[in-house]
């Protein structure tokens, strides 16, 4: 139950009869019941914000001996003016801080102007992060005194790992944000999942593309393709790879090796030809809906890693 503000409930007076006073006891009742329920749905949660703090790997899926790269992001914790510490030169700052905007930064400047003076709200001086991996093996170098607000580390994997960063900020260091992870598996882990969703795009019915560089993941440049499955109950027909593009019909619940030596990169479309659809109505496109959807396509590569000679 929510804390709220109950209301000042005015009994009546003492000589009214006894069949209005009951009138007004569950009148009342009904306006405090009324006012808790109106209180528990508009409960102030502006606080409730996505995680401010950003963490990503590259590449996404690697080989056993690959290197990572772990990169963190820490522009988006929150702002205030009482974090900006003017000065007129460099030597006003604290070591490791530059006079940027008239305010002191941890960073240099980027493209588009500085990161730390925003409308006179400045990010906090005070940060500290702790990086971690599960696997124990993996010894993280020391962070850097004050942290930078965008950087990384790049370690070598063996197994699959997840990295997971943990801080404070401000001042004093009150503010915790929720601990942040991400996870690199180790080829072979499971098959890679494509998916292919129906649509309308500009009113003609048809497949979504995919492509990796725009929606990933990354891959270590050791990966190759060694079959794809097609896991639909209809046949496809899929082209892609790289650095060749090939196109192969798929039957339904079928697989191929024609893409095998390839890499899990670049565009891939994929669609089921009109002689498997037998049965199916034609898909109708309107401005807001779609009739009759065709079923949404996947495939699932599955891969493994390849040491150049």
């Amino acid at each position: 139950m929510p804390n709220v503000d109950r209301p000042n409930v005015a009994w009546p007076d003492v000589v009214w009869r006894s069949r209005v006073l009951s009138v007004g006891l569950i009148v009342a009742g009904i306006v405090l019941a009324l006012t808790l329920l109106g209180s528990a749905c508009t409960l102030d949660r502006s606080g409730l914000s996505p995680n401010p703090v950003g963490l990503a790997v590259a590449p996404e899926i690697a080989c056993s001996g690959d290197t990572v790269g772990v990169r963190w992001n820490l522009t988006g914790l929150p702002r205030s003016a009482d974090n900006c510490r003017r000065c007129a030169t460099t030597a006003g700052c604290s070591a490791g801080f530059t006079c940027l905007d008239g305010v002191c930064c941890r960073d240099a400047p980027l493209a588009g102007g500085s990161t730390c003076n925003e409308g006179g709200r400045c990010l906090p001086v005070s940060i500290e992060m702790t990086l971690s991996a599960s696997d124990p093996a993996i010894s993280l170098p020391a962070l850097a005194n004050p942290l930078p607000l965008r950087g990384g580390v790049s370690v070598p994997v063996t197994a699959t790992t997840q990295f997971a960063a943990d801080g404070r900020f401000g001042l004093p260091l009150g503010g915790i944000w929720d601990r942040v992870s991400v996870r690199v598996p180790i080829v072979p882990d499971e098959p890679l999942p494509v998916p292919f969703a129906f649509t309308c795009a500009g009113g003609t019915p048809g497949w979504t593309s995919y492509d990796f560089a725009i929606l990933g993941p990354s891959t270590s440049e050791l990966i190759r393709i060694d079959t794809i499955r097609n896991p639909t109950d209809f046949d496809i027909v899929l082209t892609g790879g790289e650095p060749v593009r090939r196109s192969e019909r798929i039957p339904a619940r079928g697989a191929t090796a024609v893409f095998s030596g390839a890499q899990p990169r670049g565009l891939w479309v994929a669609f089921i030809p009109t002689d498997a659809r037998v049965g199916l109505p034609p898909p109708i496109c309107s401005p807001t809906t779609i009739m009759n959807p065709l079923p949404d396509i996947r495939v699932d590569m599955l891969v493994s890693c390849r040491r150049k000679r």
